[in-house]
């Protein structure tokens, strides 16, 4: 996939995360796609990080993110983290994702 088809298939997946009541996602390209070396079978890798993932457990992440990958791209493999999760790095993506890519709304 090149990296016009990623974008449109984030700023979809953005497009869908907001439908699913999350305002204004922060996303993060990380991983072959944001290094420009996918391979022909690469998932897209994406850390989406919002305010209106407080308070939500595991399984409810899980299950926002599975909709709007649904509604965007099957390839799309996305982790959830509130603002501050990722600003103490209090998961271990953020160690993959620090140097990935800010995707503009």
């Amino acid at each position: 996939m090149d990296k016009a088809s990623v974008r449109r298939n984030l700023v979809k997946f953005r497009k869908a995360l907001e439908a699913e009541g999350i305002r204004e996602p922060r996303l993060i390209l990380f991983g072959s796609h944001a290094h420009g070396r996918p391979r022909r079978d690469s998932d897209i890798d994406v850390v989406a990080i919002s305010h209106d993932f407080n308070g939500r457990d595991l399984w409810e992440r899980i299950e926002i993110l599975s909709e709007a990958i649904l509604k965007s791209h099957p390839l799309i493999e996305a982790v959830a983290l509130t603002p501050k999760e990722w600003d103490n790095e209090e998961s271990i993506f953020v160690e993959f994702a620090r140097d990935g890519i800010e995707i503009a709304a």
